[in-house]
């Protein structure tokens, strides 16, 4: 199959001799951009930044829009020979993605939760602003934090073993041999097509800029990139990280100078650029934060929105629901409802933040104001803090209200509190939470911040388990089987064990053995 690949780039490469118009930093940029990805995968020695440097990098460059040097064949052959057997097994790929989409999911809720606090209740005219609000909390939230690979390191080394993610050390002698033929490549490349030395990346040159990009302090990355500045001038992913870490660090005014410096020394080397299209985002966020959009600035916006679904790979569901919430502010119903339906939902790229979106997209008003509460869903509350669980709760969420009460209850993130427990448990389990309603009824009948009452217990446990919660059921069947709060009623006791039996896990190992007491 690699020779298949090869041969296929080597005939795409075979073209005229150099062409006159054609620029030679697309060269450049693409060898240096190789530089850097293969001086990442040995520095870090980690088979996930392989993973990525490939799909993000490798297998993006845009073979047509570079010159066909023979150097460049033998960097492609190169480069494929290295990548080809070693990539991370599919089983280890498909855990970390649905991990990392996790994660985005719950940086996207925050952010809508900023919106949140910042947006007040609409006017007549006021659907952009809300609209545009959102769209500058998802810009600044989403997307770049996908390259922040040392914020999450340890949470992707728990997921999967070492000897999945480590490199050995024969791949490294191999990446090594690599790097040196890549850095000798360039050597000749700036010799042959005249261009000044700082076209050219250096080993420690890549090495400095690695290491300031490990600074977890965007202020202190800031620092660390602007003092290299010198060695990078032409590299534009430089000027995207810099511009990113100005962003983080509330700098709006650095931000836009090196979005605009990353603008000028951009080439098209990259299918799907990842660099281009967060550039894009921060253009949106710029127009977006002035307010309602009109003339030539709703024709920049159309032109942006286009450019970036140029640039967003499959996918990329943070990108398609962000093009979708700026095509929705321009009137355009249509492209908005597509771009969240078939560019996330269809193909299941992500279905729970796109389907609550989309269900306002297609009743025609985005209620950025109750969207926090609307986006969070199942397990996703669990990653909250308590304050952010707390204002949910407030606004009457039952799941909410039940995952505060067990905060009280643990001391998670607050101080242990009986009757903050039960008051909050009490509010999920009257709204009919079943887990609630089993929490509440284990209260009763162990005497947990309220007076002890099988009654109430029995009462409880039954809202419980006829909406199917096994422990509940489970609870149910020991108080007919011992008779506490109620006649004893062992024909009860064994419907109600059966129930919880039936359901597996945990709670029907326990539910089988009251069954083999009651025969």
């Amino acid at each position: 199959m690699r020779k298949i690949i090869v041969a296929v780039i080597a005939v795409l490469f075979t073209v005229s001799p150099l062409r006159a118009e054609y620029d030679p930093q697309h060269t450049m940029l693409a060898l240096n951009m190789a530089i850097v990805s293969v001086n990442r995968i040995l520095t870090t020695q980690d088979r996930t930044v392989l993973d990525w440097e490939y799909e993000n990098i490798i297998n993006r460059l845009a073979i047509g829009n570079i010159e066909g040097d023979p150097e460049i064949r033998t960097l492609f052959d190169e480069l494929l020979s290295f990548i080809s057997g070693k990539r991370l097994r599919q089983e280890d790929l498909k855990r970390l993605k649905e991990s990392r989409k996790q994660r985005e999911q719950e940086a996207y809720y925050r952010s809508m939760s900023r919106t949140y606090e910042n947006v007040h209740a609409p006017e007549n005219d006021s659907l952009w602003g809300w609209v545009a609000s959102m769209i500058v909390s998802a810009a600044s939230s989403a997307g770049t934090g996908y390259y922040d690979y040392h914020a999450s390191k340890e949470q992707i080394h728990r997921e999967i073993s070492s000897e999945s993610w480590k490199l050995t050390r024969q791949e490294l002698e191999d990446c090594n041999r690599l790097q040196s033929t890549l850095l000798n490549l360039s050597w000749g490349l700036i010799s042959k097509y005249h261009l000044p030395n700082e076209y050219r990346l250096t080993q420690e040159n890549v090495r400095e800029f690695l290491a300031a990009m490990e600074a977890q302090d965007p202020a202190k990355r800031l620092g660390r990139l602007s003092f290299i500045e010198r060695k990078f001038r032409v590299y534009p992913p430089y000027w995207f990280f810099r511009a990113d870490s100005a962003m983080r660090a509330g700098n709006s005014q650095e931000c836009r100078k090196c979005f605009d410096r990353f603008n000028e020394v951009w080439r098209p080397v990259l299918n799907y650029d990842p660099y281009k299209l967060e550039a894009v985002k921060f253009r949106i966020r710029e127009l977006a934060e002035k307010g309602v959009p009109e003339g030539e600035t709703v024709n920049e916006l159309r032109g942006l929105v286009e450019t970036l679904r140029d640039y967003t790979a499959p996918g990329d569901w943070e990108s398609n629901l962000f093009a979708g919430i700026v095509y929705f502010a321009l009137g355009n119903k249509d492209e908005a409802v597509n771009c969240v339906e078939y560019g996330n939902i269809e193909p299941r790229y992500e279905r729970e933040i796109s389907g609550v979106i989309l269900g306002q997209m297609k009743r025609g008003y985005i209620d950025v104001a109750n969207l926090p509460g609307e986006l969070i869903r199942g397990e996703l509350i669990n990653s909250l803090s308590f304050e952010e669980v707390k204002k949910l709760a407030e606004m009457g969420r039952a799941d909410a209200q039940f995952r505060l009460g067990k905060m009280y209850y643990n001391g998670d993130g607050v101080r242990q509190d009986k009757s903050e427990t039960v008051k909050w448990i009490r509010k999920a389990a009257e709204q009919g939470h079943a887990e609630a309603q089993y929490w509440l009824g284990g209260m009763y009948e162990n005497g947990y911040g309220v007076k002890q009452d099988y009654a109430e217990a029995l009462k409880w446990y039954r809202k419980a388990a006829e909406q199917g919660n096994a422990d509940a059921q489970y609870g149910l069947g020991v108080m007919y089987h011992s008779g506490s709060g109620v006649a004893k009623d062992l024909h009860e006791a064994r419907k109600w064990y059966q129930k919880a039996a039936e359901q597996g896990g945990y709670v029907a190992d326990f539910a089988k053995a009251a069954l083999e007491h009651i025969k």
